[in-house]
């Protein structure tokens, strides 16, 4: 497809090629046997994952999806970017 000079360009700095999505990501909100599993998000106070207590799911001004809520341990506001 392409010649080893544009090969090595093509793969970029850390040897992946650029423009293709790797599947298979999973989230922390993965639906397991019919339940979705609680939401997770990282609390910067307690600096841990945490459950996101009474967690709302927004959608923000550029219309990205997003979860809000608050830390069960502290009560500091936990704002998670996606699904």
């Amino acid at each position: 497809m392409y010649t080893e000079r544009e090969d090595a360009l093509v793969e970029g700095v850390h040897g992946r090629r650029r423009g293709r999505r790797r599947g298979g990501l999973t989230h922390g909100n993965e639906e397991v046997s019919g339940q979705v599993a609680a939401k997770e998000g990282y609390c910067v106070k307690c600096k841990a994952k945490r459950e996101i207590k009474d967690a709302q799911e927004i959608t923000m001004k550029n219309g990205r999806p997003a979860t809000q809520g608050v830390c069960p341990e502290c009560g500091t506001k936990i704002f998670k970017i996606g699904k």
